[in-house]
């Protein structure tokens, strides 16, 4: 390890292949909203991750709805900084199983494994074929 002492925070991750900490954050609370949707725990999940309305799905047929917010202290309640982040995952939440998740999970966010921006994983991936209509 002492040989790296040298390199960029990101470089040793990569090097080491370890992943960052701001991506195990990211997904282990993917990892929890896909256990309450599917009912692993005895909480009703339509009470802290309540269902977007029919008429605004675009994209998957999970989404959460986005409650307003108006503290910074509601901002950073899991209920609250999970939903945009989930909403991406297009084809990544009709996983028919918890591994299955984390597996298309992890494919969905290879890029991601070692950056330290936590922003990346509530931006829209800019993909070279996708036509922004907006």
């Amino acid at each position: 390890m002492c040989s790296l002492r040298s390199f960029p925070y990101e470089s040793r991750l990569w090097q080491m292949k370890l992943p960052s900490l701001v991506y195990r954050r990211y997904r282990g609370d993917m990892i929890e909203v896909f256990k309450y949707l599917h009912g692993t725990y005895s909480v009703r999940s339509s009470e802290l991750l309540p269902r977007a309305p029919v008429t605004a799905l675009r994209g998957h047929d999970h989404k959460l709805l986005k409650r307003q917010c108006r503290s910074h202290v509601r901002s950073s309640f899991f209920s609250y900084h999970v939903v945009t982040s989930w909403n991406m995952l297009n084809e990544v939440v009709s996983a028919p199983s918890l591994n299955s998740f984390k597996g298309r999970l992890d494919k969905y966010w290879k890029d991601c494994c070692y950056c330290l921006d936590f922003g990346i994983f509530v931006r829209q991936p800019v993909n070279s074929q996708q036509v922004n209509l907006a």
